[in-house]
């Protein structure tokens, strides 16, 4: 069946039954059963559920047996009227919804006339009698009040059980922006990829779809709760992983905002652990602030609202860097107080592979390279020591610039009672200047400079610019109170931008380097890479600019009949992708590895690079052009039915059906190449000389169109206070595709690559000379570098889940879960290389599976598959207590085990052994085997209005009044590492994972446990080769984390509406020193050795103001 005709054969079965997928997920539902005195169901009472703060109500009635639904609720705090002749009229307050809650509000009327009321308050029970998945609330104080180092909801998401920090550079696919708050927030989820969570903002969709990222993260003030579910929900949320459900602030019929100012300092900051390791020194400037506002109030009295809110924010971050720069006497040509002499490539005689050294170990000023001369002019004379081959040390400051901002708007509107309707427009952007080391010395800032050591922060050099829309607008209306339609739209646009730092300048012109500054694109200063010195010239990479374009439409429709609500709804996402990027260096690159200067004889103890690069000869120069933009075009289509169905007062059941079509990107011009491993074709667009006519369509690859997930739950009311859960359920989830690199393939990228043979020698190009001239295409047959694919058969990956828990609740406010949580991941991405030379001693291109590609010049380089797979298995405990007598928390403890092959969706694997995946079966990069999350808030019960010194004068209370401490704390165990090296995996012949002394920061493991494998005979080619090593993938693990945030606040109470907040908050308060993983590559002298820590203490103070 064609994926046309799957999808209008799903769309006509969902729309037959009503149709939204992520139906009303930012809202809440109260359900219950109204009793009489005796216990026995009362049917048809009317029921009117009120919104506190809006006045907005909803009015419905009990069916035969006795039991009534609200949904569609904004989150909030409400209240209950019911009502029928023949019994008091019951009014039941302080009744909290939550975000996508089913919350159970059982009543029991009293017989007497309907004329009176009685009237009865307290919050419901913790238990969630109703509920089969598996959902954690962050409430409103938590978002508020628990200290948190960055202040987005990532830093609350892993309070919750299951949860950690998603896989490093999981997102890093050549596509990630540094300095860009959503490419740092990554979570994993029971172990699965950052791929298969959701954001869900006000009920709509909230991705960055190609990173699994956020696309809007909003201001912490800006925020209602959210609730994080982890696994086995219903069919009407997709993707398997977390779903992270937040919503905005309603106004309300009073006026009500706050102001806000946060600041840290380096004054206030301690060093780190490894600052102490030399000279004790100042730490780098640093000042950051972030301050803003939320107001929200009535435009129409019970009818319209609006709350706004903005955030600024300001960092400049002080760097020091040492640089290796040329002394003063090589900068001359005189290499006389070197150590390496230098040989004179003009005099090669190929006969005898020799060169005569130069005499004095100089270099006459006349040849040198012209272009060489004028970059000199650019590298400033060292400021430190000089070293053993003629170039010193250089010490240099810079200051890292981020400036961003985000603001929200929304409107709420109750058009009439049975009509609803809500807007919300967020934006975000932010600007970021990532200096190199010269940036702050005009005179040198066109070479960058690329240190060798970076103080405070650093890395990619740069400017960039990260901007996100989030538009979402929906309507509910109410056809009757059990039939009601929801209706939502979306806009969401995620970017990520950077360009070199000399964008728009072409320095190589200046330089005397032809042909190099040919675009926009290919502007700034050229790469240096010079043998003994640190880089000059642009980051590689880019400039890179990414555009993500998602236009949503979902609609659902809720039907309520007896013990029933049944929901269907369908979901439709055009995304649209613009993208570009130079794969390599901008502006050109040039290497100089000292084999021209050097004696053939004796090239590893002669030569100099930066002879090579007086005389302008490198070993090689390589310029990357591409043609543009590429336009990139996919959809996710999304059908589900399920049901909730009463079956007793103590059963719940949830099942239903979800479908999902994830279609492969096209582009717009049909500017993709791929490859068939099955038929060792290239595959182009269609018509195209090269194409298997099995591929034609415009994507190259298949599009799954089969994707059925069931869902089945049940939650079992053992008593009053006791529910058992159990689930089971597929969930499909879309992982980041290879469009982008595949309009990077021949013929759509162009440029050039040369290489210069020292021995014997052949000198094909000289800096002065440049490139040769380019085109931005090149043409099939004369591409020679690599090609990177995707499996035309690729399933869309998909994981089982199976959940079995109790909840129990202990006292009216303390509540404990306990859940196994189980999944498997089938068809997860794997990245390889097909063509990778099997071991042995004959020719590479001999051991490769498919050798030389016929009739091409080009290799085959990375491919994308769906051969791996996970397993994951926890234990997860959850003690909850919500806010009562001043004092909350949420504590939990996880112990899981994640281990399978190609662990992490956008990592590169590097298997050794393509035949035998099995052999790269290890534990996943966020196997943290256990794990203790704490939370906790606590108001001092002194002072007005609290159970001590009530009665307080203004003094008095103003001194021991209105104090409150806070806390987050996190105890884990060591994070899964790999051991390697050069030369691949090690054998593995003791374990290792401690020397007999114990850890040490200089030994963290018993690296004589892991020996390169010893050479082999090849009985086929001859001689010897080393074989695969036995050792497992990430068979160590690293250091632990005991960690501490704290916070203290004091409130001073202005008026009856206004109120001043000061709070100080701790990161790492005890600064307790967390390192990082140790050095692995063997054999290696610094194997084992831990070089590097998180941060030292932080500390951070804010100013609030409510009114």
């Amino acid at each position: 069946m064609s994926s046309g005709r799957s999808l209008f054969a799903v769309a006509v079965l969902v729309l037959t039954l009503g149709g939204g997928l992520d139906a009303q997920v930012e809202r809440g539902t109260l359900a219950g059963t109204v009793r009489d005195p005796s216990g026995a169901v009362v049917p048809d009472v009317s029921l009117t559920v009120k919104n506190v703060a809006t006045g907005v109500e909803f009015k419905t009635a009990t069916n035969q047996g006795g039991e009534y639904v609200a949904p569609n609720l904004i989150p909030g705090d409400y209240s209950v009227t019911a009502s029928k002749q023949g019994f008091t009229t019951l009014a039941r307050s302080g009744v909290a919804l939550h975000v996508y809650e089913r919350l159970v509000v059982d009543l029991t009327l009293q017989v007497g006339a309907i004329s009176q009321t009685v009237e009865v308050a307290g919050e419901a029970p913790l238990l969630k009698s109703q509920s089969t998945s598996v959902v954690t609330l962050i409430s409103r104080r938590d978002v508020s009040e628990l200290p948190l180092n960055g202040r987005t909801v990532f830093q609350l998401a892993p309070l919750v059980a299951g949860v950690t920090n998603g896989i490093p550079y999981e997102n890093a696919n050549n596509t990630s922006i540094p300095d860009n708050a959503r490419a740092a927030q990554g979570l994993a989820v029971n172990g699965l990829p950052q791929s298969a969570n959701s954001y869900i903002l006000d009920g709509v969709y909230n991705d960055q779809i190609n990173q699994g990222l956020m696309a809007i993260i909003p201001p912490m003030e800006a925020i209602q709760e959210f609730t994080l579910e982890t696994s086995n929900f219903r069919p009407e949320m997709g993707r398997g992983g977390g779903v992270m459900n937040m919503t905005i602030k309603s106004g309300t019929n009073n006026f009500h905002g706050e102001a806000f100012e946060f600041l840290r300092n380096s004054a206030l900051d301690a060093r780190n652990f490894f600052d102490y390791s030399s000279a004790p020194r100042r730490l780098p400037n640093f000042v950051q602030n972030q301050f803003g506002g939320t107001f929200g109030g009535p435009i129409r009295k019970d009818k319209t609202f609006f709350f706004a809110d903005y955030q600024g924010f300001r960092q400049r971050q002080g760097l020091t860097y040492i640089t290796i720069v040329p002394g003063p006497e090589i900068r001359q040509g005189n290499f006389s107080g070197t150590d390496r002499p230098i040989y004179d490539p003009a005099t090669y005689d190929p006969a005898t592979n020799t060169r005569q050294l130069f005499s004095s170990q100089a270099i006459d000023s006349t040849r040198f390279s012209s272009a060489a001369v004028k970059i000199l002019n650019y590298l400033p004379l060292p400021n430190g020591p000089v070293l053993a081959e003629g170039q010193g040390l250089f010490y240099s400051s810079a200051s890292r610039q981020s400036d961003q901002y985000n603001y929200d708007i929304k409107i709420d509107d109750t058009i009439s009672n049975r009509d609803s309707l809500s807007g919300r427009w967020s934006e975000g952007q932010s600007h970021t200047l990532l200096p190199g080391a010269f940036s702050a010395r005009p005179q040198f800032a066109p070479a960058v400079g690329s240190p060798v050591s970076v103080g405070g922060a650093g890395g990619l050099t740069g400017k960039v610019s990260n901007p996100s829309v989030n538009f979402g607008l929906s309507e509910i209306h109410n056809f009757s109170p059990r039939v009601i339609n929801e209706a939502r739209g979306a806009y969401v646009r995620a970017a990520a931008n950077a360009v070199q730092l000399g964008v728009g300048h072409n320095y190589a012109d200046q330089l005397g380097i032809p042909n190099t500054n040919v675009t926009n694109n290919n502007s700034g200063f050229p790469t240096m890479n010079i043998q003994f010195l640190s880089g000059i010239g642009e980051t590689p990479f880019f400039p890179l600019n990414e555009i993500e374009n998602v236009f949503q439409y979902l609609d659902n429709v809720t039907f309520i009949n007896g013990s029933h609500t049944f929901k269907a709804g369908v979901d439709f996402k055009k995304i649209q992708r613009q993208f570009t990027q130079i794969l390599g260096d901008p502006a050109g690159g040039f290497s100089f590895g000292g084999g021209f200067t050097a004696d053939p004889a004796n090239p590893a103890t002669s030569g100099n690079g930066f002879a090579d690069f007086l005389l302008g000869i490198p070993g090689g120069g390589t310029l990357i052009r591409n043609s543009g933009l590429a336009g990139l075009r996919s959809t996710e289509f999304s059908a589900y039915w399920q049901d909730t169905w009463r079956a007793s007062d103590k059963l719940t059941v949830d099942y239903g059906l979800r479908y999902e079509l994830f279609t492969p990107q096209t582009e717009v011009f049909n500017r993709q190449t791929n490859f068939d491993l099955k038929t060792a074709q290239l595959l182009l667009p269609p018509g195209t000389n090269g194409s298997n006519p099995n591929y034609h369509n415009r994507a190259l690859v298949r599009t799954p169109e089969r994707d059925f997930g069931p869902r089945l739950g049940l939650a079992y009311k053992l008593d009053s206070k006791t529910v058992v859960r159990t689930a089971y359920g597929i969930f499909f989830f879309p992982q980041a595709q290879e469009g982008f690199q595949m309009t990077a393939n021949p013929p759509f990228v162009g440029g050039t690559t040369y290489f210069n043979v020292s021995v014997p020698q052949q000198i094909n190009r000289t800096l002065d000379e440049g490139f040769p001239t380019t085109d931005p295409f090149i043409p099939i047959d004369q591409y020679v570098g690599g090609i990177n694919a995707i499996n035309p058969d690729n399933a869309t990956a998909y994981t089982q889940q199976w959940t079995f828990g109790i909840q129990r609740q202990l006292s009216a406010n303390q509540a404990l879960e306990v859940n196994y949580v189980g999944s498997k991941i089938i068809h997860l991405q794997d990245i390889w290389n097909p063509n990778a030379a099997f071991p042995g001693n004959g020719s590479p291109i001999s051991r490769q599976p498919y050798g030389p590609l016929v009739g091409r010049n080009f290799s085959l380089g990375t491919f994308k598959d769906d051969r791996g797979w996970q397993w994951y298995n926890s234990l997860q405990a959850t003690f909850t207590r919500r806010f009562a007598g001043g004092f909350s928390y949420l504590l939990n403890y996880t112990w899981s085990h994640a281990n399978g092959v190609a662990m992490c969706s956008l990592c590169e694997v590097n298997h050794q052994n393509i035949l035998d995946l099995n052999a790269d079966r290890g534990n996943s990069g966020t196997d943290f085997r256990h794990r203790f999350n704490a939370s906790w808030l606590y108001e001092l019960p002194f002072g007005r209005g609290k159970p001590h010194a009530s009665h307080a004068s203004g003094a008095s209370n103003a001194l021991i009044g209105g104090w409150q401490f806070g806390a987050i704390a996190l105890v884990q165990s060591g994070e899964a590492y790999n051991v390697g090296g050069g030369a691949g995996r090690p054998n593995r012949v003791c374990n290792g994972n401690a020397p007999p002394g114990g850890h040490t920061l200089k030994e963290w493991f018993d690296v004589s446990c892991f020996p390169v494998p010893a050479e082999v005979p090849d009985l086929i080619h001859g001689g010897v080769y080393i074989p695969y090593g036995n050792s497992g993938f990430n068979p160590l693990y690293g250091p632990g984390i005991v960690n501490f945030d704290l916070s203290a606040f004091k409130s001073f109470q202005i008026t009856e509406t206004k109120r001043l907040e000061f709070r100080s908050e701790f990161f790492n308060a005890f600064n307790k020193a967390h390192f990082n993983l140790p050095l692995s590559g063997v054999p290696s002298a610094s194997a084992g050795r831990i070089v590097s820590a998180l941060p030292a203490r932080q500390v951070q103070m804010a100013l609030k103001v409510f009114f």
